[in-house]
């Protein structure tokens, strides 16, 4: 009596290294989660092991494979790339249901994250407003003016947050060892700034069209007026230059620290979203 022929779907991997090869990272995905279920997620290391498992030509063929997908990735802006890895900002009452880190001491307090917000909307309004409308934009030229640009961001070491370069100088005049200049378009893309400006602030008036002055190289621009100061008046405008996110601030030197501490903050990634501690950039 013939034996029925054994069903090929049902059998063990092949251990032919040609068909091995041929196993995708998309077919180890799929194991991962029939192994794991819904909680894939939460196990890292399962790629890890099954890679290890693999032939050196699977495992070229997966290097390939994720090269040509992934390297890309490096071209995206830092604060772009992380929002894939950030989970809710934490709510100190509901605990993990707004944020799945098991490390409390490491998680962002959602209180604490709009409380830096409503300081900032405290200090900075994108309404210039009639209160304004006396004052003067102070010139650089004079005792405390200030003014910076895109080109102009340094981080020193052992001062914490950016440093502008126009107001940073060392008593003997050398720059201290280590001190970089810091390309914003490497840390923020232009369409995640106007987001967040839009969450922390509201839409910009003429509706992001205000003062563009080439409508060819720049799509937007959102000016913040300094609410503080004695009849100077400060502003910082931030704006889309050729697809990348770029900046001008001129006006006096307490509105300069502040709008140095607001760029650094909208580039990190405790920005809420207005709904239930969710970062600005990501989904609920």
């Amino acid at each position: 009596m013939d034996l029925p022929l054994a069903n090929p779907s049902a059998s063990a991997p092949s251990s032919n290294p040609a068909e091995s090869a041929n196993r995708t990272m998309q077919q180890f995905l799929k194991d991962r989660n029939k192994a794991l279920g819904n909680d894939s997620r939460n196990d890292p290391n399962f790629l890890v092991s099954e890679y290890e498992k693999a032939d050196g030509e699977t495992r070229r063929h997966l290097f390939r494979e994720l090269s040509a997908k992934f390297l890309p990735l490096i071209d995206i802006p830092a604060a772009d790339r992380r929002l894939a890895h950030l989970d809710r900002l934490q709510d100190p009452i509901h605990g993990d249901g707004y944020n799945s880190s098991d490390e409390e001491d490491d998680a962002v307090s959602l209180v604490d994250a709009y409380q830096v917000r409503d300081g900032f909307r405290e200090r900075w309004t994108r309404n210039e407003g009639p209160s304004l409308d006396s004052l003067t934009l102070q010139s650089p030229t004079d005792d405390d003016g200030v003014s910076w640009g895109t080109f102009d961001l340094l981080t020193v070491p052992g001062i914490p947050g950016f440093v502008a370069k126009p107001n940073f100088q060392t008593p003997d005049g050398v720059w201290i060892e280590g001190t970089r200049s810091v390309r914003v378009w490497h840390l923020i893309s232009s369409q995640l700034m106007l987001y967040r400006l839009i969450a922390v602030l509201g839409m910009p008036r003429g509706g992001g069209a205000e003062n563009l002055d080439d409508r060819y190289k720049s799509i937007w621009s959102y000016t913040l007026y300094w609410r503080g100061g004695h009849g100077e008046k400060s502003e910082l405008r931030i704006y889309d230059y050729k697809g990348s996110m770029s900046f001008h601030f001129l006006g006096q030197q307490e509105a300069s620290e502040s709008a140095l501490d607001l760029l650094e903050w909208l580039v990190g990634d405790e920005v809420p979203h207005t709904y239930d501690g969710v970062v600005a950039g990501n989904q609920a």
